[in-house]
């Protein structure tokens, strides 16, 4: 009947059960979601987050139950502090001897449904960013040359995009490019697509995918977020996304959410279902000490921007962003005015690095951002990127910039979320000796090979010796 009113199933057994005089029935964890994603991935070692309801809200006798090396779901995960274990969310790490499979919650005596883990290749070690093991190669040029390019890398499809940037005379451009990643980590040649339907500089480019977060298309989409909209800073607050295509090419830009304040020379990363936006300058080139959150939907879209409680202590754009684990990551940047395509290192570059802890249940940011160890030269304009537990930093401003005294600088991530000691690389082939150039204003992501090795790539620049002069190359190792 049309007015009749049913009680949830939980409330209608707990009632039955004080009707009958039996205690109420235990209720088995249901599991949500892992990582926020539709399609959960990551190596061993790796920071994994199981959402759901029932899990009990301390561990007892619960498990995290992965898939061992025989196919069978009795692989226990560690769980590494009390505070890990909670009613609706654990936190643990993908254990050694896991591979591919179902990935479940155990509570209360009885398992939850499973989802399908995929067990990534795992990055060699530490050792890949010591001086020893960098060497740099000079890959495809670019079609045109650019400076504060958005750059970043689908999983799904091994491809690489630029997107956006200054060219000529600092003015920004609208083109799209791409990609193809080789067998071996070589990058193919370049190839335009779709433009953007604004042109802008100093955007920040990110690529959601079901390995990253809830969206439900099988090659992702990749975005475009803020930027400038004139040589001198003229700030947008305009996002847009597009398809993916299984050829590497994308859709046309549809308008998402756009950000609440216009900006330029800002950092984006996605992490555990959410896409953060972290610093940036507005139009009068002003740093901002702004953080924000976005949870992806399943179609891509953006419902809302919401601003985190923890700020940044103090203003940065140009700055490096990364994630690791819970941890977000700050490096260096601006901390006072300057044009986006400023060349000269001044006061305006700085030597902190902040991190802050995410909360595992609602993914906003937690915690204050702490100082931790801070870089051994001011330094803006940089890139960062993360890798085998460990951070790596290229060009920018600073100092030695003209003479690439410190070109290259990477440190150990701790487990407290701490940055260990930074080294300067000494690497056997230096991106100078490849282009005679020190380059700041220049873009650079993580990707992996056909093979699962882990590589990087540096895209565009200005360089430090000669102002204005925009590059075309790329590099990677």
């Amino acid at each position: 009947m049309a007015g009749i009113r049913t009680l949830p199933l939980i409330t209608l057994l707990g009632v039955l059960a004080a009707c009958s005089g039996f205690g109420p029935a235990t209720i088995g964890p249901f599991l949500l979601d892992v990582n926020g994603a539709t399609a959960p991935a990551g190596p061993v070692g790796s920071t994994v987050i199981f959402q759901g309801s029932f899990f009990g809200s301390t561990q007892g006798s619960g498990q995290v139950l992965f898939t061992n090396a025989l196919g069978f779901t009795t692989l226990a995960a560690p769980i590494a502090n009390a505070s890990d274990w909670g009613a609706s969310a654990v936190v643990t790490t993908v254990p050694t001897g896991a591979i591919t499979g179902p990935v479940a919650v155990q509570a209360n005596g009885l398992t939850s449904s499973a989802v399908i883990f995929t067990v990534a290749p795992t990055v060699s070690s530490p050792a890949s960013f010591t001086p020893s093991a960098v060497t740099w190669a000079a890959g495809a040029n670019l079609p045109s040359a650019v400076s504060g390019a958005g750059v970043a890398f689908a999983q799904t499809t091994g491809y690489v995009y630029t997107v956006g940037g200054a060219g000529s005379g600092g003015a920004p451009v609208a083109s799209v490019n791409f990609a193809k990643v080789g067998m071996t980590g070589t990058i193919g040649t370049w190839a335009g697509t779709t433009n953007l339907t604004t042109a802008v500089a100093f955007p920040a480019a990110v690529i959601a995918t079901r390995f990253n977060s809830a969206v439900l298309s099988t090659t992702g989409y990749l975005y475009v977020l803020g930027g400038a909209t004139s040589s001198s800073g003229t700030s947008t607050a305009l996002v847009y996304r597009a398809t993916i295509n299984a050829n590497g090419t994308v859709g046309a830009w549809v308008p998402v959410t756009s950000l609440p304040v216009a900006l330029h020379a800002l950092s984006a990363t996605i992490q555990y279902g959410s896409l953060y936006v972290v610093g940036g300058a507005t139009s009068t080139n002003a740093p901002q000490t702004t953080v924000y959150r976005a949870p992806i939907q399943q179609d891509g879209s953006i419902v809302t921007w919401l601003s985190q409680s923890f700020a940044l202590p103090a203003p940065r754009a140009r700055l490096g962003l990364g994630a690791s684990g819970l941890y977000l990551y700050a490096f260096g940047g601006d901390g006072t005015a300057v044009t986006p395509n400023d060349s000269v290192p001044s006061s305006a570059q700085v030597t902190t690095v902040y991190f802050a802890k995410l909360n595992p249940n609602t993914r906003d940011v937690a915690t204050a951002w702490n100082p931790t160890t801070v870089l051994p030269d001011a330094r803006s304009a940089h890139t960062a990127v993360f890798g085998a537990g460990s951070v790596l930093l290229t060009g920018g401003l600073y100092a030695g910039a003209s003479t690439h005294t410190s070109e290259a600088i990477y440190a150990p991530l701790n487990a407290d979320g701490t940055v260990g000691t930074f080294t300067t690389a000494a690497p056997a082939a230096s991106i100078n000796s490849l282009c005679s150039c020190n380059l700041f204003n220049h873009s650079a992501t993580g990707y992996l090979d056909g093979n699962g090795a882990f590589h990087v790539l540096i895209v565009g620049g200005d360089d430090v010796s000669a102002a204005g002069t925009r590059r075309v190359e790329t590099f990677t190792y």
